[in-house]
């Protein structure tokens, strides 16, 4: 070894002692707690549900599913409605949104932004007065005509759709500012007709939006309680009205696991919906 050999040594680096900025806590204190505050309460119920107590007793003082099996018989036919509901109220707001919200972008008609703005108004009223707006209507109309829709399917699913199509026309319309119309503009220059471009290039195109568009629906449909408070009645009681009456009289375990199952079944949904089309692709709709 040469006589400078001791020299050509490496010296270890000393480790810089690691400095965290006050704000950086601070941010870090704001997001520990928000998460906290909005899962704590979940967590709660997910405890409570498998209570062996008859009361609502926290911490438990033991496990049991017995509420989970008494589940099926006391919200199984509002359950039903409600799913059938959501899906009725899915389809046609896909059914009606689709083509309003491409006409509102593509069509560009006089007025638009007034159309736009009576497309959304549902968005931006408490369904509460929606609620209490169709229950006037629906009592109206019995009074003048005899005909009495209060008590009928179709009375629940027409509001309902008066929340829900919002959605679609939203979710729609940014896909298609998000879109380039030069591919249908090309797609009609190579023979193709306008209801053929819309099939082949358009709603292809706009798959991610309209899932979105559809998922949500589904949601708001199936958890709307302030509309279907007010227009429910005996034998025709969506699941929301039927926890909100449990939840008043009685708050038993059973309404809790009733609670736990939608909160699992949502967040599955959601875990599903990133599967098939993606989060990131609603966000990002375009090609």
């Amino acid at each position: 070894m040469s006589a400078t050999g001791h020299h050509d040594r490496v010296r270890p680096r000393r480790r810089r002692p690691l400095r965290v900025e006050p704000s950086t806590l601070v941010l870090w204190g704001l997001s520990l707690f928000t998460v906290v505050f909005l899962v704590a309460p979940t967590v709660f119920v997910l405890l409570v549900s498998v209570s062996p107590d008859r009361f609502v007793t926290f911490p438990p003082s033991g496990v049991t599913l017995h509420w989970y099996r008494q589940v099926a018989g006391e919200f199984a036919a509002a359950t039903w409605l409600s799913v059938q509901l959501a899906f009725a109220s899915m389809i046609v707001s896909i059914v009606l949104g689709l083509p309003a919200a491409y006409a509102l972008v593509r069509g560009r008609p006089r007025g638009g932004d007034a159309l736009d703005a009576l497309f959304r108004s549902p968005l931006q009223i408490p369904h509460v007065v929606i609620g209490i707006g169709f229950l006037q209507y629906y009592l109206l109309i019995a009074r003048t005509s005899g005909v009495e829709l209060l008590s009928t399917f179709a009375a629940l699913l027409t509001a309902h759709c008066v929340v829900t199509v919002p959605f679609v026309v939203s979710a729609v319309a940014t896909g298609l500012a998000s879109s380039d119309p030069g591919l249908e503009d090309a797609a009609q220059g190579l023979g193709r007709g306008r209801v053929a471009t819309f099939f082949l290039v358009t709603l292809p195109l706009l798959r991610p939006a309209v899932f979105a568009g559809a998922f949500f629906a589904f949601l708001v449909s199936f958890d709307n309680l302030p509309v279907s408070l007010f227009l429910a009645v005996a034998g025709q009681t969506p699941l929301p009205v039927a926890m909100f009456f449990e939840a008043e009289f009685s708050n038993t375990p059973t309404l809790y696991a009733m609670s736990a199952l939608i909160s699992t079944a949502s967040a599955g949904a959601i875990l599903l919906f990133d599967r098939i089309v993606g989060l990131r692709s609603v966000t990002n709709p375009a090609p």
